[in-house]
Protein backbone atom coordinates (compact mmCIF):
# COMPACT_ATOMS: atom_id res chain seq x y z
CA UNK A 1 0.00 0.00 0.00
CA UNK A 2 2.91 2.41 0.51
CA UNK A 3 3.94 3.05 -3.49
CA UNK A 4 0.40 2.91 -4.31
CA UNK A 5 0.13 6.36 -5.93
CA UNK A 6 -1.07 8.78 -7.04
CA UNK A 7 -1.54 10.65 -3.18
CA UNK A 8 -1.22 13.86 -1.79
CA UNK A 9 2.33 13.32 -0.87
CA UNK A 10 3.47 12.36 -4.15
CA UNK A 11 3.32 15.64 -5.18
CA UNK A 12 5.92 18.24 -5.62
CA UNK A 13 6.87 20.36 -3.31
CA UNK A 14 4.25 18.17 -0.71
CA UNK A 15 6.47 15.26 -0.92
CA UNK A 16 9.61 16.68 0.54
CA UNK A 17 7.29 18.73 3.45
CA UNK A 18 4.98 15.77 4.56
CA UNK A 19 7.75 13.62 6.30
CA UNK A 20 8.62 17.24 7.87
CA UNK A 21 5.75 15.11 10.08
CA UNK A 22 8.09 12.88 11.32
CA UNK A 23 8.66 15.71 13.71
CA UNK A 24 5.44 14.92 15.47
CA UNK A 25 7.73 12.11 17.31
CA UNK A 26 10.00 14.18 18.45
CA UNK A 27 7.72 16.14 19.81
CA UNK A 28 5.69 13.18 21.63
CA UNK A 29 9.35 12.35 23.02
CA UNK A 30 9.75 15.81 24.22
CA UNK A 31 6.38 15.60 25.71
CA UNK A 32 7.12 12.55 27.33
CA UNK A 33 10.48 12.87 28.57
CA UNK A 34 11.92 16.77 28.83
CA UNK A 35 9.21 19.32 29.63
CA UNK A 36 11.63 21.79 29.82
CA UNK A 37 11.43 21.92 25.74
CA UNK A 38 14.02 21.38 22.81
CA UNK A 39 15.92 24.07 21.64
CA UNK A 40 15.42 25.94 18.38
CA UNK A 41 18.52 24.55 16.77
CA UNK A 42 17.79 21.13 17.51
CA UNK A 43 14.26 20.91 15.80
CA UNK A 44 15.77 23.16 12.84
CA UNK A 45 18.27 20.14 12.87
CA UNK A 46 15.85 17.23 12.88
CA UNK A 47 14.11 19.16 10.51
CA UNK A 48 16.94 19.12 8.09
CA UNK A 49 17.95 15.99 8.35
CA UNK A 50 15.00 14.75 7.68
CA UNK A 51 14.61 17.37 4.63
CA UNK A 52 17.92 15.73 3.25
CA UNK A 53 16.99 12.01 3.90
CA UNK A 54 14.42 12.88 1.53
CA UNK A 55 15.84 14.62 -0.96
CA UNK A 56 18.91 12.08 -1.03
CA UNK A 57 15.79 9.04 -1.28
CA UNK A 58 14.39 10.75 -4.31
CA UNK A 59 17.46 11.14 -5.94
CA UNK A 60 18.11 7.54 -5.71
CA UNK A 61 15.06 7.01 -7.37
CA UNK A 62 14.45 9.67 -9.86
CA UNK A 63 15.35 7.05 -12.97
CA UNK A 64 12.89 4.29 -11.80
CA UNK A 65 10.32 6.85 -10.44
CA UNK A 66 10.52 9.36 -14.51
CA UNK A 67 10.31 5.57 -15.76
CA UNK A 68 6.86 4.79 -14.72
CA UNK A 69 5.66 8.51 -14.94
CA UNK A 70 6.10 9.43 -11.15
CA UNK A 71 6.59 12.93 -10.51
CA UNK A 72 8.73 13.69 -7.41
CA UNK A 73 9.86 16.83 -6.75
CA UNK A 74 13.56 15.32 -7.60
CA UNK A 75 12.09 14.33 -10.90
CA UNK A 76 10.66 17.39 -11.58
CA UNK A 77 14.33 19.82 -10.80
CA UNK A 78 16.59 17.12 -12.59
CA UNK A 79 19.69 15.43 -11.02
CA UNK A 80 22.08 18.87 -11.35
CA UNK A 81 18.73 20.79 -9.77
CA UNK A 82 17.93 18.36 -7.15
CA UNK A 83 22.21 18.02 -6.29
CA UNK A 84 22.05 21.41 -5.48
CA UNK A 85 19.14 21.24 -3.27
CA UNK A 86 20.83 18.53 -1.49
CA UNK A 87 24.18 20.36 -1.57
CA UNK A 88 22.31 23.37 0.05
CA UNK A 89 20.36 21.75 2.63
CA UNK A 90 23.56 20.11 3.62
CA UNK A 91 25.23 23.15 4.18
CA UNK A 92 22.55 24.40 6.25
CA UNK A 93 22.55 21.39 8.43
CA UNK A 94 26.52 21.46 8.49
CA UNK A 95 26.16 25.34 9.93
CA UNK A 96 23.50 24.47 12.42
CA UNK A 97 26.11 21.30 13.73
CA UNK A 98 29.19 23.19 13.73
CA UNK A 99 27.39 26.85 14.79
CA UNK A 100 24.67 26.57 16.82
CA UNK A 101 24.68 22.76 18.93
CA UNK A 102 26.27 21.96 21.53
CA UNK A 103 29.88 20.29 21.15
CA UNK A 104 29.15 17.02 19.71
CA UNK A 105 31.84 15.53 18.01
CA UNK A 106 30.32 12.48 17.03
CA UNK A 107 27.23 14.93 15.41
CA UNK A 108 30.17 16.94 14.07
CA UNK A 109 31.70 13.39 12.35
CA UNK A 110 28.07 12.45 11.06
CA UNK A 111 27.99 15.36 9.23
CA UNK A 112 30.71 15.51 7.99
CA UNK A 113 30.81 11.93 6.81
CA UNK A 114 27.33 13.14 5.23
CA UNK A 115 29.14 15.90 3.18
CA UNK A 116 31.48 12.72 2.10
CA UNK A 117 28.47 10.96 0.86
CA UNK A 118 27.20 13.72 -1.12
CA UNK A 119 30.51 14.03 -3.00
CA UNK A 120 30.84 10.23 -3.95
CA UNK A 121 27.28 10.71 -5.05
CA UNK A 122 27.99 13.18 -7.12
CA UNK A 123 31.91 11.86 -8.73
CA UNK A 124 31.58 10.10 -11.70
CA UNK A 125 34.50 8.18 -10.57
CA UNK A 126 33.05 7.30 -7.07
CA UNK A 127 32.66 3.08 -6.97
CA UNK A 128 29.31 1.66 -5.25
CA UNK A 129 31.65 -0.31 -2.88
CA UNK A 130 32.84 3.37 -1.72
CA UNK A 131 29.15 4.71 -1.51
CA UNK A 132 27.85 1.94 0.88
CA UNK A 133 31.18 2.15 2.72
CA UNK A 134 30.31 5.90 3.46
CA UNK A 135 26.43 4.61 3.88
CA UNK A 136 27.93 2.47 6.80
CA UNK A 137 29.90 4.97 7.74
CA UNK A 138 27.13 7.47 8.33
CA UNK A 139 24.73 4.63 10.43
CA UNK A 140 27.70 3.91 12.69
CA UNK A 141 28.55 7.95 13.35
CA UNK A 142 24.55 8.32 13.98
CA UNK A 143 24.32 5.73 16.58
CA UNK A 144 27.25 6.97 18.30
CA UNK A 145 26.23 10.29 18.43
CA UNK A 146 23.24 9.38 20.16
CA UNK A 147 25.31 7.49 22.90
CA UNK A 148 27.37 10.40 23.05
CA UNK A 149 24.73 12.79 23.85
CA UNK A 150 23.50 10.02 26.59
CA UNK A 151 26.36 9.55 28.49
CA UNK A 152 27.08 13.66 28.76
CA UNK A 153 23.36 13.58 30.24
Amino acid sequence: AYNVWPKGSDKPPLDLLFPLGYLLSTLLGQILNAPDGMPFWSWLHAGLLILRVQVLTEIFDIVSDSSVGRVTSCVYLGMTNSTGLLALVLMLEFQVVTRALPICYCLIGFTFVSVLQFMALVSPTATQTSRNALMGLVGVLYFASLGETWVRE
